[in-house]
């Protein structure tokens, strides 16, 4: 097995992305654990000049992360809505969970106040909305690899 460091992957970095990862200088063939290192960093803040919100920077990553895992994706329309589908089935699952979370714990609500706020508090910080947050953001960017799918072999002006 190879270490990160000795393993390095020439990728085709979209125009969207070149300015989260102007930090790493002229370098253009980096190893993905870099990329994916300044990706997620600068994911997670908004950008400076304002143009992008933490979200759209986190679909951002999302999508260049994509492209080094799977390559560009050219798929038909129809395979592209069954991929759409998927993803939407795991924001539904992650929805479903955190309401069974929550439901447990309202079972447990009792006279106590303190209890009670105890229990709020647990359903407001759910384990369930950062895993909704991520299956949300990859369903963003999978309907956007669609639309440069679309823009590049169907002709469609974005």
């Amino acid at each position: 097995m190879t270490s990160p460091e000795s393993e390095t992957t020439t990728i085709t970095i979209p125009n969207t992305i070149r300015p989260l990862l102007q930090r790493l200088g002229s370098r253009w063939s980096l190893n993905v654990d870099q990329m994916a290192f300044v990706l997620l960093r600068d994911a997670l803040a908004v950008a400076e000049d304002g143009k992008l919100t933490g979200a759209l920077n986190l679909i951002s990553a999302e999508r260049a992360l994509q492209d080094v895992k799977w390559g560009q994706q050219n798929h038909n329309p129809m395979l592209w809505y069954a991929i759409l589908g998927e993803e939407f089935g795991e924001v539904g699952k992650e929805i479903c969970e955190h309401a069974a979370y929550a439901a447990r714990l309202t079972e447990q609500a009792s006279h106590d106040p303190e209890e009670n706020r105890r229990i709020a508090r647990a359903i407001r910080n759910s384990p369930h909305y950062p895993r909704l947050r991520d299956e949300l953001v990859q369903l963003a960017a999978v309907a956007v690899a669609m639309l440069e799918s679309l823009e590049r072999n169907q002709g469609v002006t974005l």
